[in-house]
């Protein structure tokens, strides 16, 4: 009995021991190791919050990588059609640059005669050989009237085709129509010889370089359609170009409603910025087209995007259900130990990251969490006392700044802006689109009397005239207007409506005229200064100095007004 007792407490001191120095061993390991058991035992948590981040960042990838799949391809196609487009304009430049074509076709003008036109007629008829895809080549006279074409069409075919008028003297290419689905490009010019306007010349150009550059792009493994939309005469929509055969019937959908009558305009409003849409099922793009000629449009539907989201997140699911599986018991009983240190440190950087750098951590953990805590600390006082220095330069710059500026822009003898600077803020003004831009007048001062102060109370008594005339300049500036000095005894006002009363600027201007009239002390002598105001309201579009001049016109006007009045009495 005694030694089965004696036996039962061997075995307690020796799982004593055991227990002690397990207890021992745990206690002295470092970070290192509690990381990797961390990783092991409490990933349950981060797998799960890591499949549904992952989720909706490849979600969210997938479908910035679609729409900017479409923007790449929308925006190339653009760029390519164009390029089509412009060199129509450069075929019809080689045309306009044969100097005989223009010879014989003043001469056929002057004179009238036949062998004229037919020169003509084989001069266009050698440059349409020369080109593909040209239907024909038609010319007009000054008056508008056709003289002569040439075409390699069935000429009943063609026979009531007649060239658009010539809206400008500038190139124009316009759509037509020769039947509901056969498109052609009418490209127009001016004819000059020696600067004398002969008439126009009109090309006739097929689709098919365009139609080219649609059926180029591949639409097999990416699913996206890439179509034309053109106008049509009864303002509706005509699809042209090769239908993707990937998703066909959702295409064959969305190209009839695209083409039906009454569409919305929203639903194919395209600009060089807008972002894809999502109109009806489909991920779409459109981009304009230069000279209105059209639209491309690229689109694809999101089944595609499911399609491709799903094939990344299988391998993901996966993985994420058999680490799940692993990790899960194991997790939770080391979660406890590790989550302290981890919340302090977590909350010091959410801390730090909404701006606040005097952040401190209290040094009361263990192993390597102790040293990164005692580190932390440190780089935080540092960066708290550097982030206190660089906030007292930025300030100081700043100040010294607005202090360049502010002496860059001001009259330093009467405060008032000077002229450069008011010739910026006037033409910031005119410049303005004209829905935005509110009513608004100048007015030019021009100080009567002045030079008889300068010459006999010198330039100082001057001086504080001038300063004296711009306070009560200031003084009468409402919200909005500006005022500046030109230089010498002139300033000047830029008045701006409020858009609440209507603009006065007679009634300011004898405001002005009386307030500068008054008598003031300079010196101890009082005197006093005239002024001539000249009032111009401004113009849409007019240009700064045209309004300056007619504003300084005015006021000499006026200063001669007031001379004839003088000498009068």
């Amino acid at each position: 009995m005694g030694k089965a007792q004696d036996d039962r407490f061997q075995r307690r001191v020796r799982l004593q021991k055991l227990r002690c120095r397990a207890l021992s061993f745990w206690s002295g390991v470092g970070l290192r190791p509690r990381l990797i058991g961390a990783f092991l035992l409490v990933s349950l948590i981060p797998l799960v919050i890591l499949f549904f981040a992952q989720y909706q960042i490849s979600k969210r990838n997938t479908l910035d990588q679609i729409e900017s799949n479409l923007i790449q391809i929308a925006e190339g196609q653009q760029r390519r059609i164009n390029l089509e487009l412009q060199r129509l304009f450069e075929q019809l430049k080689l045309v306009n640059s044969r100097t005989q074509l223009r010879i014989s076709l003043r001469a056929y003008h002057q004179t009238g005669e036949h062998h004229h036109l037919e020169l003509l007629n084989r001069i266009i008829g050698d440059a349409l050989a020369s080109m593909e895809h040209f239907v024909g080549i038609w010319i007009r006279n000054p008056a508008d009237d056709l003289v002569t074409g040439v075409h390699n069409e069935d000429p009943e075919a063609l026979c009531s085709l007649i060239p658009p008028v010539q809206q400008s003297g500038a190139e124009q290419l316009q759509l037509h129509w020769l039947a509901e689905d056969t498109p052609c490009i009418w490209v127009s010019g001016p004819l000059y010889l020696e600067d004398q306007y002969l008439g126009s010349l009109h090309l006739l150009v097929t689709m098919a370089d365009i139609v080219a550059v649609l059926e180029d792009f591949r639409c097999e493994h990416s699913g996206m359609g890439n179509v034309l939309l053109l106008p049509t005469e009864n303002h509706n929509v005509k699809i042209l170009g090769t239908q993707c055969p990937v998703h066909g019937e959702a295409n064959q959908a969305f190209y009839r409603l695209l083409e039906s009558p009454g569409l919305d305009g929203s639903l194919i409003a395209g600009g060089d910025n807008m972002p894809p849409v999502y109109q009806h099922d489909q991920i779409a793009l459109v981009r304009q087209l230069s000279y209105g000629f059209g639209d491309v449009l690229v689109h694809v539907p999101p089944t595609s995007l499911n399609d491709v989201f799903w094939g990344q997140m299988r391998y993901l699911l996966v993985m994420t259900l058999f680490a799940l599986a692993l990790v899960t018991v194991m997790a939770l009983a080391l979660a406890r130990m590790i989550a302290r240190p981890l919340r302090e440190l977590t909350k010091a950087t959410s801390i730090l990251h909404i701006g606040q750098s005097d952040v401190h951590i209290k040094e009361r953990f263990w192993g390597e969490f102790a040293e990164l805590t005692l580190s932390f600390n440190r780089a935080m006082r540092a960066l708290s006392r550097r982030t206190r220095e660089l906030n007292r330069e930025v300030e100081a710059r700043r100040r010294s700044q607005e202090k360049l500026v502010d002496l860059a822009n001001t009259d330093t003898l009467t405060g008032l802006i000077n002229r450069r600077y008011f010739m910026e803020k006037f033409r910031e003004v005119l410049r303005l689109p004209f829905r935005d831009r509110q009513p608004a007048a100048l007015l030019y001062i021009d100080l009567d009397n002045f030079k008889p102060i300068n010459d006999s109370m010198g330039h100082e008594a001057g001086d504080l005239v001038l300063q004296v005339v711009a306070g009560r300049i200031r003084h009468l500036l409402r919200e909005g207007d500006l005022a500046a000095r030109m230089g010498g005894d002139e300033f000047v006002l830029l008045l701006m409506a409020d858009g609440l009363h209507p603009l006065d600027p007679e009634m300011i201007a004898m405001r002005v005229e009386e307030q500068l009239s008054l008598p003031m002390t300079i010196k101890n002598q009082v005197i006093r200064v005239g002024c001539s105001i000249g009032t111009v309201r401004l113009s849409p579009g007019e240009e700064p100095h045209v309004a300056l001049n007619r504003a300084d016109q005015a006021m000499y006007r006026v200063k001669h007004s007031h001379r004839t009045n003088k000498t009068e009495n």
